[in-house]
């Protein structure tokens, strides 16, 4: 396979063990290929907390029949008023339950513009789950107290594709107590055969 240089000289193109071509990034190989999806709040919400098989939050499931892996490169929450509770966030995950197969909000390629469609479905307002487990925390939440208002500052966690989720199987934000209407959240993934 040739490519040319910017002197219009045709070069053998150089590519990883993996098919990737050399020097770039895996999750751009991914979305440049359709691979790489993502989806985020799309209005502030309330958060699960303890577990509970109502989720409310923002959670991605993968349909049991999918053929795929959702490997979990990115999450990221914000907060956009004060919190009224201190506590964790982490990730729970969890088999599908009764969960309705739904895409809301809307579950976008990486490549903007692309074409590409997604096997898995999302949902932010509160749907029913199978049992949870807490399997990774990823930041604390501040509270308003004493008159000064604290907030959560934007973090995006770098998940490393550390995290797969398997057909019939969802992953869903959680927290140790109710933040409040103020939460915002966000995910990226990578899906390849099962």
């Amino acid at each position: 396979m040739y490519g040319k240089d910017r002197d219009g000289t045709g070069r053998p193109v150089l590519v990883e063990d993996s098919g990737q071509l050399s020097g770039m990034s895996k999750l751009t190989d991914a979305a440049i290929n359709g691979r790489l999806f993502h989806t985020s709040s799309q209005a502030s919400s309330t958060t699960s907390t303890t577990l509970s098989t109502t989720h409310v939050g923002l959670l991605v499931g993968n349909p049991a029949g999918s053929g795929k892996n959702l490997v979990m490169h990115v999450f990221g929450f914000a907060a956009d008023g004060s919190i009224t509770a201190e506590g964790i966030i982490g990730l729970a995950t969890g088999t599908i339950g009764d969960m309705a197969l739904v895409a809301a909000p809307v579950i976008q390629p990486s490549l903007v513009g692309g074409s590409a469609s997604s096997v898995a479905y999302a949902d932010q307002v509160g749907v029913t789950t199978g049992t949870l487990t807490c399997l990774r925390v990823v930041g604390q939440l501040d509270c308003t107290a004493a008159a000064t208002t604290y907030g959560t500052p934007l973090q995006i966690i770098d998940l490393k594709g550390g995290i797969v989720i398997g057909p019939g199987y969802c992953i869903g934000t959680e927290t140790t107590q109710a933040a409040g209407n103020v939460m915002w959240f966000h995910f990226q993934w990578e899906e390849v055969d099962v």
